[in-house]
């Protein structure tokens, strides 16, 4: 048997609960080195193989064809096969250069003092904070002065008399002001903690993995989601308990929310619940997607709604308010699970997408075509972020690379090979550094400034 921590070592946050519910094909069954796993899991996604469980799931899951395939709410769903056509959102000239600039290391700030890999990471809006939880039960908060300097760091351990053991830091989230760090714990729990690494509270209540954490946009409830089905709300002044969510019948993958009362949810059973804080019943749960959804995301305005799912698709729901019938769009083009996606931060309804097939691919959501297919990576992808401003995105994944693409164009414009696979990359709002969690127990920051032609 593959113990079970072997493959919470190689995979991301998100990834993590992939452990309870994907295994890896049977040679790796015979040599449980991280190398070997490393390729069965590669060779699995190349093939696009059945993948054997490692666990078994809390309860059977329902079989696929037995999802219904129409909006509960009858939404009117669009399948789109969409040849890439370039568009410029931002109706300028860009920037022409002949090679994409490859970062070199001796320019990059690396972090050092995570004893596993580093699986998730995020800045507080100052950039003076850069928050990372790994697979060592401990998260750091590292602090950067002038977004330059590393100054100290507070090492944040989850550990319970040196037991660490199913204690992986999954997840984490900032509050809006960068003075409460929360943590999401493989043992079922979440904390609350000071920006200098002293504990508030301890959320007990999940009683499986936490894969997923979010302060509400005024700061004052965190959501947690997890691999219990369950979604709970909590107040960050008192650590109690406010409202217990059960509306999925598989495990919570990500929450979003949309305003101080209204949260969108998805999970492994193949469903995005729409919920308001105060009320038990789901405003809407939005059916659709054929496997589990394993991110969502709220746009820029607040009116739509992206997911993306094993499924290979991403989907675009629309009026998603009370008295309306949402509707449903399918964006169709990845060959394999679609992992990741992110908005544009900015009103031109640009999403990308990340996916298995190893590619990203740049959306025009006003008239759902895709842009580009971005196919420089050679590797499942993880992680997408976009510059404050929309401009620039980073990608990364299991190939060890960070690339840096233009909005506007698609082009390539820097590229960066780390020493281990990327989990995550974060982004800080000055736009000056991009920091990348990685599976060589590290973690990378990029200073913008120094990349030639970026201009933000």
């Amino acid at each position: 048997d593959l113990p079970p921590q072997a493959l919470v070592t190689i995979l991301k946050k998100g990834m993590l609960y992939m452990q309870m519910e994907k295994g890896i094909n049977e040679k790796a069954k015979t040599d449980t080195s991280p190398e070997n796993i490393v390729l069965s899991i590669i060779e699995a996604v190349r093939k696009e193989e059945a993948i054997v469980p490692t666990r078994p799931p809390p309860q059977p899951r329902p079989h696929q064809e037995q999802l219904s395939h129409n909006n509960s709410n009858n939404a009117n769903q669009q399948q789109l096969n969409q040849p890439p056509t370039k568009v410029n959102p931002w109706n300028q000239p860009p920037l022409q250069m002949l090679e994409p600039i490859q970062i070199p290391k001796s320019s990059v700030l690396i972090l050092k003092g995570h004893i596993r890999d580093v699986y998730c990471g995020a800045w507080t809006r100052d950039g003076r904070y850069l928050a990372t939880g790994s697979g060592d039960a401990t998260a750091i908060i590292w602090e950067i002065e002038n977004h330059k300097y590393y100054v100290q760091h507070y090492i944040l351990d989850h550990a319970t008399q040196q037991e660490r053991k199913d204690k992986d830091i999954a997840t984490l989230a900032w509050n809006p002001s960068g003075t409460i760090l929360a943590t999401g714990c493989y043992d079922g729990t979440a904390r609350l903690w000071t920006n200098h690494g002293e504990l508030k509270f301890v959320l007990s209540f999940h009683d499986h993995p936490v894969f997923t954490v979010q302060f509400s946009p005024d700061g004052t409830q965190l959501l947690t989601g997890s691999a219990d089905y369950k979604i709970v709300v909590w107040n960050v002044l008192t650590g109690d308990i406010r409202q217990i969510f059960q509306v999925h019948q598989d495990r919570a993958l990500d929450v979003d929310w949309l305003n101080n009362t209204t949260f969108a949810s998805c999970s492994g059973d193949a469903k995005i619940a729409i919920c308001v804080v105060g009320q038990n019943q789901p405003m809407f749960l939005l059916e659709g997607h054929t496997g589990e959804v394993n991110k969502i995301e709220w746009d820029p305005s607040g009116k739509i709604l992206a997911s993306c799912s094993d499924d290979k698709t991403v989907r675009i729901w629309r009026n998603l308010e009370r008295n309306l019938s949402p509707s449903c769009t399918v964006l169709l083009g990845h060959t394999h699970h679609v992992y990741t996606i992110k908005w544009a931060p900015n009103d031109s309804k640009i999403l990308a997408s990340g996916a298995f097939d190893f590619t990203v691919r740049l959306w025009d959501v006003s008239n759902n075509t895709c842009i580009s297919v971005l196919s420089k990576h050679v590797q499942p992808i993880y992680t997408i972020c976009f510059s404050p401003k929309g401009k620039y995105f980073v990608s990364g994944g299991i190939d060890n690379v960070m690339n840096m693409w233009r909005t506007a164009d698609s082009a390539l414009v820097a590229s960066y090979q780390a020493n281990g696979g990327i989990f995550e990359a974060a982004w800080d709002e000055s736009g000056q550094n991009i920091a990348l969690c990685l599976a060589d127990k590290t973690v990378a920051v990029i200073q913008t400034n120094d990349i030639l032609f970026f201009q933000e």
